[in-house]
């Protein structure tokens, strides 16, 4: 098999409904107990009796299964005293043979769920149509632990009678249901914070990019360490059960261009304050308090030890652009900027005295001489490990 033609994705374990993906014990048991024991991710959107509509007409089928037209109708026609507007035909369908069943399926759902948005559905549904064989597909739980997986075949199944029936008892008396549509792996692994590339950790974190599904299409170098990461310990795995491709992965080096992107966001606002220590003579402490600020523009504040009057801001993004003009005003003493992917108006600094954009090889060597980040890379080879 070609690596290359290998795709990575990041899934999220969440098919709950509003608030209750906030209970910590609920979303912690179902992703133990469905996902983890059953070695499954899926999807899952439906509710209540809605539930039982959806089981019994799909019940069986993959999403990348066809039916026949004639056939649909009558699946339609069987559960007609439940599905709204069960007059309505599948106009946009009547001039075709066959039908998709993802596209059935979407179908009935905004039947019904007449006033629901759909729009992450049909994404998500896309998506994971695009799922192949041997796709490495990673996922964070509710305990802050990581799972990496290989696909083990390209079925998207709706979930069988045996894990419905699970989901039913954890959620019972509950809004949530649980997957609706759900995918095998052969295996997960479990993986700490440390070991994750932070580019990825930070997908997990960042809200804007909680989708229920993503692809990890750049950078090359990215995709690279998250198969090295799986294979490395299914090549070791003695007790894997299935069919073991034992691909050797070369591991990616790590340079002033790829070290911010390695990274968790978190790792790297504590490598510029090491940064800012050394470049002050550790004459500015940072507090507590001066890092829950409101302000999206900084991450933190520090005051001078000898004079709380000077205070100097710091801002650091591994997987976004700065925009140095949100700074040509401010009145802090010093504002410190890094960004693992580029500055725009970056001709604004030379014009501000107080706007200092961190070089990557300056921040590069603090990473290597700093005993806080031994563990994130070879230090004899300069390599990820």
């Amino acid at each position: 098999m070609n690596i290359d033609d290998i795709n990575c994705w990041t899934v999220q374990l969440l098919p709950f409904h509003g608030d209750e993906k906030k209970d910590i014990k609920l979303v912690d048991e179902f992703q133990k107990n469905i996902c983890i024991d059953y070695r499954i991710f899926g999807m899952g959107w439906s509710n209540d009796e809605k539930t039982g509509i959806l089981k019994n007409i799909f019940k069986n089928f993959d999403l990348k299964d066809y039916i026949n037209t004639d056939d649909a109708n009558q699946l339609i026609s069987l559960e007609n005293k439940k599905i709204t507007n069960n007059h309505e035909k599948l106009k946009y369908y009547e001039t075709k043979s066959k039908i998709e069943i993802s596209d059935f399926f979407l179908y009935i759902y905004k039947q019904l769920n007449k006033n629901e948005e759909t729009k992450g559905l049909e994404n998500a549904l896309k998506r994971y149509k695009d799922i192949k064989k041997d796709d490495i597909v990673i996922s964070r739980l509710k305990n802050g632990k990581y799972y990496v997986g290989r696909v083990k075949n390209a079925k998207i199944k709706y979930v069988n009678e045996k894990i419905f029936e699970k989901q039913n008892d954890i959620f019972e008396g509950k809004n949530s249901t649980g997957f609706s549509w759900c995918c095998e792996v052969y295996k997960w692994y479990s993986y700490s914070e440390n070991e994750i590339p932070g580019h990825i950790s930070g997908r997990f974190i960042n809200r804007s990019s909680r989708s229920t599904i993503n692809i990890i299409s750049t950078p090359t170098e990215l995709k690279k360490l998250v198969k090295k990461i799986y294979f490395n310990k299914e090549n070791s795995d003695n007790d894997f059960k299935g069919e073991k491709l034992n691909i050797e992965i070369t591991a990616v080096e790590l340079n002033e261009k790829t070290f911010a992107q390695s990274l968790h966001p978190f790792d790297l606002e504590d490598l510029v304050y090491l940064y800012i220590l050394k470049e002050t003579n550790n004459k500015y402490i940072l507090l507590p308090s001066k890092c829950k600020i409101d302000e999206v523009r900084y991450e933190a504040l520090l005051m001078c030890k000898n004079n709380p009057n000077k205070i100097i801001a710091f801002q650091a993004k591994n997987q976004e652009r700065i925009d140095c003009e949100l700074y040509k005003n401010e009145i802090f003493e010093k504002i410190y900027l890094f960004s693992g992917k580029g500055y725009d108006n970056k001709e604004i600094v030379e014009k501000y005295n107080n706007i200092e954009i961190i070089d990557n090889d300056k921040l590069f060597k603090i990473l290597k001489n700093s005993i806080f980040y031994k563990e994130k890379f070879d230090e004899v080879n300069g390599y990820y490990s």
